[in-house]
């Protein structure tokens, strides 16, 4: 068990070197404390009973099992442990579809991290703990939502706000077709919002810059905010015809799978509102 005050993280790898990353990663952290590194289903399962880890990093793909089956097994454990917090769960995976992200969001994944990307290494998932640190331990395995998260301030610039949503909303959510009775609608307009006035250094991404701020606005988890989000994004691409599609959104679509990803999305339409000059002054 921890000794101490810090987050303790359970990290579920069979590659040595990303073991050793994380070892050397978070050694002297002030905030998270790694408790044990396991390989497989079953030692992770005995392993969390030990130490009932307020983080859970797995890959998707272990030795005895897949990432999904762990998943819902601690979920599962969690309800006979009588946990009053519910386990952050962080998935790494070389395997970023929308297929496998609808699989594990659908099994109450958190975040999911592709190995892919650059940049990839235990401190990147460190910092998106560090990011959630305020909310990992406010997740109630009784409720999805997040309990009293600080409410958004009002701030000066709150008429440039409501202009960039009024343009969101006007000439990219309407054409499209999406309704303004879904909820993914909200959490569509607010992630547009968040990257346009996004300023921080290298690419923008969604689980570490803009699923925090809609989760703070609108008190939900990561999970059911990307699913709402792909909904409403399929729902446009399926509805709404293709002229009026290629005209609000010229970019590039992968054919494989017809219509952009949440962070394609965003990202494209943050960037025009930028050139357009409604980024943060």
């Amino acid at each position: 068990m921890p000794e101490d005050n810090r987050i303790s993280v359970l990290l579920v790898e069979r590659d040595i070197e990303v073991q050793n990353d994380f070892r050397d990663t978070f050694e002297d952290d002030e905030n998270f404390q790694l408790v044990k590194i396991t390989n497989g289903v079953k030692d992770a399962m005995e392993a969390f009973e030990k130490f009932s880890p307020d983080v859970v990093v797995t890959e998707l793909a272990l030795q005895q099992g897949e990432g999904c089956i762990l998943i819902s097994q601690i979920r599962k454990k969690e309800r006979t442990l009588y946990k009053k917090k519910r386990t952050y769960i962080v998935v790494i995976s070389r395997n970023t579809s929308d297929a496998a992200l609808n699989m594990l969001y659908d099994n109450n994944a958190d975040a999911v991290l592709s190995k892919n990307q650059d940049d990839f290494g235990a401190a990147l998932v460190l910092n998106l703990l560090e990011v959630m640190k305020n909310y990992i331990n406010c997740t109630l395995t009784s409720s999805s939502k997040i309990a009293e998260l600080p409410q958004m301030v009002q701030t000066s610039a709150a008429k440039r706000e409501q202009k960039l949503r009024t343009y969101i909303e006007q000439f990219i959510i309407n054409p499209l077709g999406i309704s303004t009775r879904t909820i993914g609608r909200e959490y569509l307009v607010t992630a547009i919002m968040v990257g346009v006035n996004y300023d921080g250094k290298g690419a923008m991404m969604l689980t570490k810059d803009i699923y925090p701020e809609i989760m703070k606005k609108h008190k939900n988890n990561i999970a059911n905010i990307n699913r709402a989000i792909n909904t409403v994004i399929s729902n446009a691409w399926s509805k709404c015809d293709e002229e009026t599609r290629e005209k609000i959104y010229p970019a590039y679509v992968d054919p494989s799978r017809g219509q952009p990803t949440p962070s394609e999305f965003i990202a494209y339409f943050a960037n025009e509102l930028k050139r357009k000059g409604y980024g943060k002054i």
